[in-house]
């Protein structure tokens, strides 16, 4: 377990940990475990943890194949689970008429009611829809509940999972060469700017490593970070490629605005 956790930030480390004793429940005691919704980063470590748990796997939905947000089943390797075992709940969100609505207006509306984020899933915004990938247990709650977003007077509904309606993938493939792994460096390469500006950026409180403000310039980065750059847009750190001759790494990221 210690030679695990040294993969992971201290602030990672708790939910390294109860991950691993979740797993080790499991395969004594052959009793499943479903999470809440994690992020990209925290499926990462859950593949991770679980890769390392004999008899034991790890099963992961979020409601479509593409979701960024996913609940996982901890289970016994024998088993296997189906994808309405993951006790999701797809609701539609309808108003008179939409006018700018954001993912961030819909998330705020939703956290304004009490609930925590990880009862809540993927935020799909077309030109003519608003959908909600939730957990089954709060979804007559919001329902009873939701009455608003901004200025807009709304009502939330149960919808079938065949009414499902996922945007257009807007993830841009970035590929970049670069000295080292750390986050002033990287987010010099996303921006486009000096590593002086990158700096500058980062101790202002202008960037979040995985969904937390990170003001230290030095923080090494790992694979399935996701960085958000106030004014930039978001990055996933999707992979390291290989190293060039010039001890230089080559990573692939995906960029949304």
């Amino acid at each position: 377990m210690e030679q695990l956790e040294q993969h992971f930030r201290p602030e990672e480390r708790p939910f390294v940990e109860r991950m691993a004793e979740w797993a080790e429940l499991v395969r004594e005691r052959h009793h499943p475990r479903l999470t809440p919704f994690l992020n990209p980063r925290e499926q990462l470590i859950i593949r991770s943890v679980v890769g390392h748990a004999p008899d034991v796997k790890v099963k992961l939905w979020g409601g479509f194949q593409q979701a960024e947000r996913k609940r996982a089943w901890i289970i016994p390797d024998y088993l296997d689970v189906t994808w309405d075992e993951f006790q999701l709940a797809l609701l539609n969100i309808k108003a008179s008429q939409w006018v700018n609505v954001t993912h961030r207006d819909v998330l705020g509306s939703l956290l304004g009611l009490g609930l925590k984020r990880e009862v809540v899933g993927d935020i799909l915004i077309t030109p003519e829809t608003i959908q909600v990938i939730v957990v089954q247990e709060m979804e007559e709650y919001i329902r009873l509940h939701l009455t608003r977003i901004g200025r807009h007077q709304v009502q939330a509904e149960k919808a079938d999972w065949s009414a499902l309606t996922v945007p257009e993938e807007e993830w841009q493939a970035v590929t970049a060469i670069v000295s080292s792994l750390r986050l002033d460096v990287i987010v010099a390469e996303c921006t486009r700017q000096s590593r002086t500006k990158a700096v500058q950026l980062i101790e202002s409180g202008r960037v979040k490593v995985n969904w937390k403000v990170e003001d230290r310039p030095a923080e090494v980065l790992k694979e399935g970070d996701t960085i958000s750059i106030k004014g930039y847009g978001r990055f996933l750190f999707q992979e390291i490629d290989r190293k060039t001759r010039k001890d230089k790494f080559r990573i692939h990221l995906g960029f949304k605005k």
